[in-house]
């Protein structure tokens, strides 16, 4: 049942576990300004939009159920977080985990990770940074034991151009208005190698999917940890995991797209079976029906 109070949309109670406040899914959340997020024993206070401007600054399942899947695979994640470390043999061993979220809205997924003690670079545009994400970064600080920082970070330009010290924008080669509302200069960067490379609901446009692609692809390369050692003939590389979510509403574009990693960029995929997602949502006190989120696909990519 939906509780409105004070332009904030309320959690219904779960009925499936009976552990944690079930979220309401997306679609019924899109004209409230506020949301009251439930997450396992967290609650999110989310700020969004629904002016039409960006599709960026709502909530989407994707994300949903993406955040929810990386908590429940989350051990799994650390072991090989763990032996990237271990072959990498740097300063960087004692670290915590790092990931990089691309297109995160309003910080759902990347506040969900710091939550259970990732530093997490929350990357979007520029105008859904300042809208939405930075603003939830900042309300949500007390909830997270990692660090969260938010930048711009535009697809569409080319790797060559980036520039990991200017501390707002990745992607913007002048020096811009501080997009977080903390001392620039004091705050430690989160910077490459990532652990871990995330994404939700951000393939939906024909003209945007090979500039996502290459992003990742980009991530991907400069997160790598060469094998233990040079003079082993068939060492193993590490590269980070790319997970991404996809709310297929488009089959032709997912699949051009998913072929495009693949035969372009050189990316193994495998999608996470449906009924394991379903099995991670139940036990996060999600309490929807089936066709609620059955669009929602979740892909794991890796070079």
């Amino acid at each position: 049942m939906r509780k409105t109070l004070a332009s904030k949309v309320m959690p219904r109670k779960s009925k499936s576990t009976g552990t944690y406040p079930s979220p309401l899914p997306a679609h019924e959340t899109k004209h409230h300004p506020q949301l009251t997020y439930p997450f396992l024993d967290k609650t999110f206070s989310l700020k969004q939009l629904n002016d039409g401007q960006s599709n960026g600054t709502g909530l989407w399942l994707g994300s949903q159920c993406l955040s929810l899947y990386l908590s429940d695979i989350e051990q799994s994640l650390l072991k090989s977080v763990k032996a990237r470390r271990k072959v990498e043999n740097t300063t960087t061993a004692e670290r915590p985990p790092r990931a990089i979220e691309l297109g995160s809205g309003i910080g759902l997924g990347a506040l969900a990770l710091s939550s259970s003690g990732w530093d997490v670079l929350a990357t979007d545009t520029d105008f859904i940074v300042r809208s939405v994400l930075q603003p939830n970064v900042t309300t949500n600080t007390s909830l997270s034991s990692g660090r969260v920082r938010a930048k711009e970070l535009d697809w569409t330009t080319p790797p060559l151009e980036w520039r990991w010290d200017n501390p707002s924008s990745v992607t913007c080669s002048a020096e811009k208005e501080a997009i977080n509302e903390v001392d620039d200069i004091a705050m430690p960067t989160i910077d490459p190698p990532f652990d871990l490379i995330i994404s939700s609901d951000t393939i939906f446009s024909a003209e945007l999917a090979p500039c996502l692609l290459r992003t990742m692809a980009h991530l991907s390369k400069i997160s790598r940890v060469p094998p233990a050692s040079a003079e082993t003939p068939g060492g193993k590389a590490y590269y980070p995991p790319v997970y991404l979510a996809i709310e297929n509403r488009d089959p032709l574009l997912v699949a051009k797209t998913l072929n495009e990693a693949r035969e372009e960029w050189g990316f193994g995929l495998t999608r996470v079976p449906h009924t394991k997602v379903s099995a991670t949502l139940k036990t996060g006190g999600v309490d929807w029906d089936e066709e609620e989120w059955e669009g929602v696909e979740i892909w794991v990519l890796t070079l």
